[in-house]
This record gives C-alpha cells, structure tokens and sequence, in this order.
C-alpha cells in the first residue's frame, strides 16, 4: 500500500459477518498478523485490512483497504475440566500413532492453516 512517505507500523484488520461490512469490528495490529477472537463457530466472516503509520487519515490508515476475503468459522470443541470450559485438541490416527489435527480455514477457494 501506499506509505504516503512514512513507513508503515501496523496495520488495521477490519472483519464483519456481511460483504457490507455494516457494523464490523476493528483490530489493529502492530505486526503483520492477528488474531480475531470470539467468533462464532458456522458463520462466514469477511476481513478486510488497511495500512497504518504515522501519516493517517481519520480512521487511523494511510491506504485503501485491501478486497475482502471471506472466510468461515469451523465449530471449536471444548471440554469441562475442574469446572471450567477449555479448548478441546483434536487428534488425529495417522498410521497407528496419535497426532495434533491440523485445521483449516478456506479463504478466497484456498485451503489454509488456521491461526
């Protein structure tokens, strides 16, 4: 994107459950990647990002923001241990030896590992 002459410091993640992005939640990230919480499992969200330095405009960014990708949420287990509900780990037999289930997330037709 453009820097607009001022090196680029983060960015601004930008998702919401309809391509209009009507009442979308905003993540900035200092680095080059985040995490989007609270997401509910079944639905399809739609991220967008922008640019951020120290020569922004009013919503905090100094590009256009990029075309949207769609991506949607696959169900988390959890389990109940001493009372409290934790992430469930999926595992996986692959030729007689238990292993971590990788998962993954389906944005714009390419399969990738979920963060």
């Amino acid at each position: 994107p453009d820097d607009g002459g001022s090196a680029i410091t983060g960015y601004v993640v930008e998702y919401a459950d309809n391509a209009l992005f009507t009442g979308s939640d905003i993540v900035a990230a200092a680095g080059l990647s985040t995490a989007l919480s609270g997401l509910t499992p079944g639905t399809t969200y739609y991220v967008r990002v922008a640019a951020r330095n120290a020569v922004t405009d009013e919503f905090g960014t100094t590009s256009l923001h990029s075309a949207a990708s769609s991506v949607t949420v696959l169900s988390g287990g959890q389990v109940q241990a001493a009372g409290a509900w934790k992430p469930a780990i999926v595992k996986v037999r692959v030729a007689g030896v238990w292993k971590d289930a990788i998962v993954k997330v389906r944005a714009s037709g390419v399969w990738k590992d979920a963060v």
